[in-house]
């Protein structure tokens, strides 16, 4: 399948999140992982309505697990999935989903086939959204934990795969009611 139309498709499952948000939002429960659960439902519904068949928290190599793998027998392709609540004082964890994404090679589970890569972000912080989609090249003037030394490393290391990702963007919606903005960063390989 085409990379527009994976993003296509990531777009779709990120309106049907956005359409549920005011009955859940990740401010009400932040300590826990419901928020990317809820990202990764969300895709993999429109991952479904296209055909695709899902594995959540997919096993890989060395007991390591991919939040979301999707594929689809009409295309030789499939799609690897991470997705993270923030990445505002959380860019280790997002660093790591990007190795984690980049270290697939053609796998057993893959039978060979290419495997598309998929980084989400929600995101409510407006300078890292501008980084984000300037691939890294914007400041983080502000960001408290780009100003670490570990911060400066892993932001960084972030940027390597920005620039490196073909389509690189986010979606954002206004919740009235709580009047905020949420958003939704992703990098697709």
């Amino acid at each position: 399948m085409h990379n527009a139309n994976i993003e296509r498709l990531i777009r779709s499952g990120i309106t049907s999140l956005s359409k549920s948000q005011s009955s859940h939002c990740s401010e009400r429960r932040p300590k826990t992982e419901i928020t990317e659960a809820n990202l990764t439902h969300h895709i993999g519904a429109a991952l479904i309505n296209a055909e695709y068949n899902l594995y959540a928290e997919f096993p890989i190599d060395d007991s390591k697990l991919i939040d979301l793998v999707a594929f689809c027998e009409t295309y030789d392709e499939w799609i690897a999935i991470e997705a993270k609540s923030n990445l505002h004082s959380n860019q280790d964890k997002v660093l790591d989903d990007f190795d984690r994404l980049e270290n697939i090679k053609n796998e057993e589970w893959t039978k060979n086939s290419k495997v598309m890569k998929v980084m989400l972000v929600m995101n409510r912080h407006p300078i890292l959204t501008e980084w984000w989609k300037s691939r890294g090249s914007s400041t983080l003037d502000g960001v408290k934990a780009a100003e670490k030394v570990d911060g400066k490393k892993q932001y960084k290391g972030i940027q390597k795969y920005l620039k490196k990702y073909k389509y690189v963007d986010s979606f954002a919606w206004y919740e009235e009611e709580e009047n905020w903005v949420y958003e939704v960063m992703y990098a697709i390989s």
